[in-house]
């Protein structure tokens, strides 16, 4: 009777092992080391190849390793650019070629795999050889990733958005930044922003924060600094993270002249795999910080300002709508009027202002 009222308890599903464990990724000048570990001792690392993306003939092998699950290719960047020998902008994708017993691996695998594969005879052992895609082990380490030049060429080893890797070849990687706001906090002056900045496969070198005006043009800095997410790093296959703490004087924003303007942030990024620095919006706020956005105020040299936070309708960035008023009128209209008719004045005279 207990038994049934309980029911039976679900059976935990044990962890599947993935075959890619551990991927290390460093670089020293000019040398470029690549080691790793698959779980399965009979798949044995060989070779380290480049497919081309824009040419599939093109293939070419950079490296060799000990035949084992353990694995480790050095590739001098040096003569790697001197093999490339056509100067046009490439991306090459990064396989390792493996070698297999045939009788460890099922028939569906080999039917999977036949298309790609050849038939080699090892000490009167039959092996299948293949190649794998390199990237996307369960732990992955990159160290001094960096853009490496010689003569008229340069070349970057990088992780792609899915986690691989691949070289690109006389080309920068193309960046796709994201920003998530996590919590906003109004103090007497300041207003100070926290969340995530997603970079994938662009380390932080330094950031600037820059608060900008629409129709002013007028730039002001902000203090923000980032703390990179290592476990995140190594568990999302290299892909980068940071928690960022921006904070903006609001004091700035006051206008003598009691000039209203729209205020867009930015964070200014210089990146390890780029030449120049990245532009990037704050913004995409979680639900529970977009409900809890609240107005606030800041005075200086008789001039109240209203900042009033708010999101864009598309992409969701963080903008600040800043009106001014002399202290004794700011006065005078908050005592008449109220906060929320207050607030509505001013709403309107961004309408039609």
């Amino acid at each position: 009777m207990i038994k049934k009222l309980l029911g039976k308890g679900k059976a935990k599903k044990t962890p599947k092992i993935k075959l890619k464990q551990v991927l290390t990724i460093a670089q020293e000048e000019k040398m470029l080391l690549i080691k790793g570990e698959f779980s399965i001792e009979h798949y044995c690392a060989k070779e380290l190849w480049l497919y081309s993306r824009e040419n599939e003939d093109q293939k070419i092998k950079i490296a060799e390793s000990v035949s084992s699950s353990k694995f480790e290719f050095r590739v001098d960047m040096k003569d790697l650019m001197r093999k490339l020998a056509d100067d046009e902008p490439t991306v090459y994708d990064c396989y390792i070629k493996v070698a297999v017993p045939v009788e460890k691996l099922s028939k569906k695998t080999i039917l999977n795999i036949e298309h790609k594969a050849e038939y080699v005879e090892v000490n009167e052992q039959v092996h299948i050889e293949f190649p794998i895609r390199l990237g996307r082990f369960q732990e992955t380490y990159t160290n001094n990733l960096s853009i490496c030049t010689y003569e008229d060429k340069q070349s970057i080893f990088s992780i792609t958005n899915k986690g691989n890797i691949s070289l690109y070849f006389n080309k920068v990687p193309k960046v796709q930044i994201k920003s998530q706001i996590e919590k906003i906090k109004n103090n007497s002056k300041t207003m100070q922003v926290n969340g995530q900045i997603f970079t994938k496969h662009s380390a932080i070198i330094k950031g600037e924060g820059l608060v900008r005006g629409r129709q002013s043009g007028k730039e002001y800095q902000a203090n923000i600094s980032f703390i990179h997410n290592k476990e995140m790093n190594i568990k999302k296959f290299g892909l980068n993270r940071y928690i960022y703490d921006l904070k903006l004087d609001l004091e700035q924003l006051v206008s003598a002249d009691l000039e209203d303007d729209v205020y867009d942030i930015y964070m200014k990024l210089h990146l390890h795999d780029q030449e120049e620095p990245k532009m990037v919006r704050v913004g995409r706020p979680t639900t529970r910080t977009k409900l809890f956005t609240k107005k606030t105020d800041v005075s200086s040299n008789n001039v109240v300002a209203i900042v009033n936070p708010y999101y864009t309708f598309k992409a969701s960035n963080l903008s600040l709508e800043v009106f001014n008023f002399s202290t004794e009128s700011y006065r005078y209209l908050k005592k008449m009027m109220g906060w929320r008719r207050f607030l509505a004045l001013f709403k309107r005279k961004r309408m039609f202002g």
